[in-house]
């Protein structure tokens, strides 16, 4: 499954500490393909997806009973978070869903509208502490007249202005569709 690039802006949003101290994390998506069909529209929410741990599988290489603790730490840790709405599981995976921080809506839309340069301060330094190590990362939320010109010629073209230096997000592969899941399965 190919990351979103909401796995990348809007996961920050939910979880404060890196995906890496989650096992099993799959992907971050937005909307609701069979409710509203458009990311654009106001659908405030967030679906964080994990591939379900089986119990039965040894490749995790320990006791049957640690995957159980923590496959229910996961569950009541996420759960905790404030802007948790509910939980549900779709085949083999389990899908938790949010709504965005109110103090972090704007974000929210600026990056549906991938105006990821626009983000607010305090959110480019959350999303910076989660990704400490990326530079690529650093120069999408604040892109140098260097990074414009170095992409400018990679594209062959002018670019106008203050441009993004990143694309905007396709609502086709951001939205969550239970049918995304359902063909994982077959």
């Amino acid at each position: 499954m190919v990351k979103t690039k909401a796995a990348v802006f809007i996961l920050p949003m939910i979880i404060g500490v890196p995906v890496k101290y989650f096992s099993g994390f799959a992907n971050v998506f937005i909307g609701d393909s069979f409710s509203y069909g458009n990311i654009l529209e106001d659908t405030e929410r967030i679906f964080l997806v994990f591939k379900n741990i089986n119990i039965e599988d040894n490749y995790y290489n320990c006791p049957k009973t640690d995957l159980i603790i923590e496959n229910s730490d996961r569950i009541r840790r996420l759960k905790a978070i404030p802007q948790y709405i509910n939980i549900q599981t779709i085949g083999s995976y389990t899908v938790f869903l949010f709504k965005p921080a109110d103090r972090l809506l704007k974000d929210y839309n600026r990056f549906k509208e991938g105006k990821y340069s626009e983000l607010s301060g305090r959110y480019k330094t959350i999303v910076k502490k989660h990704y400490p190590s990326s530079s690529r990362l650093k120069s999408i939320i604040n892109p140098t007249d260097e990074d414009r010109a170095k992409l400018a010629k990679e594209l062959e073209s002018e670019l106008k202005g203050n441009c993004e230096i990143f694309s905007p997000p396709y609502y086709l592969e951001e939205e969550f569709s239970y049918a995304k899941f359902l063909e994982l399965e077959i």
